[in-house]
């Protein structure tokens, strides 16, 4: 919660800011057609490490996760530099504690609003919120004392399977310094990934757009 907070404070102070800031150079001609001129669309790459946290039934145990992702951008208004960009990309996360290793696979797809600003043609922020629909691949668990290797989503492998598909959130602000993107986040889960069992993670991203 008091990461969710920080976020929240860090990404709507940065959305007034860049409103105020629009609206100042609104009286300069030149200064707005630098502004819209230089928020065109976009496509990208983005690789991400995602500190993540997974919380089985109240408690909280630390994992680690990747994420290699393509993103794409569309204009949702011609007088102010509002956009959607959605993507796809490859998830892996790992925990590896006391006798319990799990290893999950998934497919990401994300879908964020953004206000961006433009400082000049070569330097933006944007800040943004959004949803994210992730379809689970496979998810692997393994115990000390135990020779067979679970099957997370297989009801004959476990008591209560985890599930395939689910929806989060994310909110976060990325910055452009010409091609090169770099951003940080931080969201969770809307629904459960098992039975009282819920996905949360920064993620600190690289990358670059074409």
């Amino acid at each position: 919660m008091k990461n969710l907070k920080f976020y929240l404070s860090v990404c709507l102070l940065a959305c007034s800011t860049m409103v105020s800031a629009q609206f100042m150079n609104s009286g300069s001609k030149t200064s707005v057609s630098t502004a819209t001129g230089s928020a065109g669309t976009w496509q990208g790459l983005r690789v991400s490490y995602k500190p993540v946290t997974i919380d089985f039934d109240g408690s909280d145990e630390d994992a680690t996760g990747f994420s290699a992702d393509y993103v794409f951008s569309f204009k949702l208004s011609e007088s102010t530099p509002l956009f959607l960009e959605a993507g796809i990309g490859y998830q892996y996360t790992g925990y590896d504690e006391d006798e319990l290793e799990i290893t999950l696979h998934s497919l990401n797809v994300p879908l964020n609003i953004g206000y961006k600003h433009a400082f000049s043609d070569q330097i933006s922020v944007m800040p943004f919120v959004g949803i994210n629909l992730r379809g689970n691949l496979s998810g692997k668990a393994t115990m000390d004392g135990y020779d067979e290797e679970l099957d997370l989503f297989d009801d004959d492998d476990m008591e209560d399977a985890w599930k395939r598909f689910q929806i989060g959130w994310q909110i976060g602000v990325g910055a452009n310094f010409n091609k090169f993107y770099a951003g940080i986040s931080y969201g969770g889960d809307l629904s459960e990934l098992a039975v009282e069992t819920k996905l949360k993670a920064t993620s600190v991203t690289i990358g670059f757009n074409f």
